[in-house]
């Protein structure tokens, strides 16, 4: 079992097309927490809580099977 803090920071540009979409030309950026539970050899589960450049708030369960 390990812990893991992390943050993420992009900026999406593209002069030409902005209409409908909230993203473009933005900065845009994340953070949170993690768990991470190595189970049966590399079987990976993980949980996250994360918070974005939106304001929200939101946990992640993810699992993990590399072959």
């Amino acid at each position: 079992i390990y812990s893991t803090v992390f943050h993420d920071e992009a900026f999406a540009n593209n002069p030409f097309y902005s209409d409908g979409n909230e993203f473009v030309n933005r900065h845009l950026w994340s953070f949170g927490t993690g768990l991470n539970l190595v189970i049966y050899n590399d079987f990976l589960l993980r949980i996250e809580y994360t918070v974005n450049h939106k304001g929200e708030v939101s946990p992640y369960l993810h699992f993990d099977l590399p072959f």
